[in-house]
């Protein structure tokens, strides 16, 4: 196990990181895995932001085949819980990495910036969670986990609780919030997640118009 050491946003590589893309899309009603804007897919450009990050990427799916992408530090792995949603991700994801915390993102999220995720990393240290909210809207899949929360998350799920933040109150959590501390003009694009119809419009209108970088 890599362990974690001093200066966490100088030294992202000893950080994993995990790729959720294994939802259903029942609010886009289309596949989010497929999803492409001003004809640029966005898993690929996710996975490159990560790769040239982090030490290793984890892509879990839902089914084998769901994603192919080959490169030696990029590793697609099947959901090791069926059904169990991006909770059962999250564990998939910590128990094949080698890092003792990993950097967990959503596939729908098609503005990540580096500059967010460095500035959560910052404030990793001994935390199980790290997570960032801006005012009321916490953000559960753009954050760091802990493996040590493995057992825990393990628990939750058999008991049926599928909630990502339901066994938060058993470890050590952090919340981040951004606001104050960190307002980049472009910073609610960086958090959007392409979960709706709606949601789909305004990001096509924001790639489409190339001012977000």
């Amino acid at each position: 196990m890599r362990r974690l050491v001093a200066g966490a946003a100088a030294s992202l590589k000893q950080f994993d990181a995990i790729l959720l893309a294994g939802g259903q899309s029942r609010r886009l009603k289309s596949d989010k895995v497929l999803l492409e804007l001003a004809n640029a897919p966005v898993l690929p450009g996710l996975i490159d932001l990560c790769r040239d990050l982090f030490g290793t990427v984890f892509i879990v799916v839902d089914r084998v085949g769901r994603v192919v992408y080959p490169h030696p530090n990029v590793r697609v792995v099947t959901d090791e819980i069926p059904g169990s949603g991006p909770l059962g991700g999250i564990l998939t994801g910590l128990e094949v990495s080698a890092s003792e915390r990993c950097f967990v993102s959503a596939c729908d999220l098609p503005f990540l910036h580096r500059d967010l995720i460095h500035f959560i990393a910052r404030r990793v240290t001994n935390q199980d969670v790290v997570v960032p909210t801006r005012g009321d809207s916490i953000e559960p899949l753009i954050g760091f986990y802990s493996r040590r929360s493995r057992d825990i998350i393990r628990r939750s799920i058999a008991a049926g609780d599928f909630r990502v933040r339901g066994f938060w109150p058993q470890v050590t959590t952090e919340i981040v919030d951004l606001e104050g501390s960190f307002d980049p003009p472009d910073l609610e694009t960086w958090l959007l997640n392409v979960n709706t119809r709606h949601d789909l419009k305004i990001a096509e209108a924001v790639a489409a118009s190339g001012s977000w970088r």
